[in-house]
């Protein structure tokens, strides 16, 4: 912020404007146990913003359809956390553009991007840990592979319909 701020005045304020969306939006459904799928989709935009003032718009997100409706829902946060794994574990360059793709299959969400992994930290291993978490809460599974040089992560959806007993089946 303080480079751009010297330098553009407007890229600083639309930082502090994405910053403040992100964190409005943690704190709005920090009680929530589901959301919509939008509403993730949105948050996880103004994220992208905020890493991409950092490394010099080099990641793209891109989603495969347009997810407007409340047919499926989320744990707040949970895309992401894992896209911040996923950026924080692979090489990010401006020579190169990092494509997130993230399309609808099914009950979830598939995340899919080229493997970059850095030398010491395993995005696998990242992934994996949090995955613990999910699965302990919601019985369903976060699931990383990789084929070829592509890197595939599996996130469960929910139905909106499902009752809190249902959710924590």
């Amino acid at each position: 912020i303080l480079v751009n701020l010297h330098k553009d005045e407007n890229v600083a304020t639309n930082i502090i404007n994405s910053l403040s969306l992100v964190y409005r939006f943690r704190l709005e459904n920090k009680f929530n146990e589901l959301i919509s799928l939008k509403k993730e989709k949105d948050a996880l935009e103004n994220l992208i913003v905020l890493f991409n003032s950092i490394h010099s718009n080099s990641i793209e997100l891109r989603f495969s359809e347009i997810i407007a409706d409340d047919d499926f829902q989320i744990i707040p946060t949970w895309l992401q956390k894992i896209v911040i794994i996923v950026i924080r574990c692979n090489i990010i360059s401006p020579i190169d553009k990092f494509l997130i793709s993230i399309e609808l299959k099914e009950n979830g969400l598939i995340l899919k991007h080229k493997w970059r992994e850095k030398l010491l930290i395993s995005e696998k291993s990242e992934i994996e840990t949090i995955a613990g978490d999910f699965e302990f809460y919601t019985n369903k599974k976060i699931e990383i592979k990789r084929s070829n040089e592509i890197v595939l992560i599996t996130i469960p959806l929910f139905h909106p319909e499902l009752t809190q007993d249902e959710f924590m089946e």
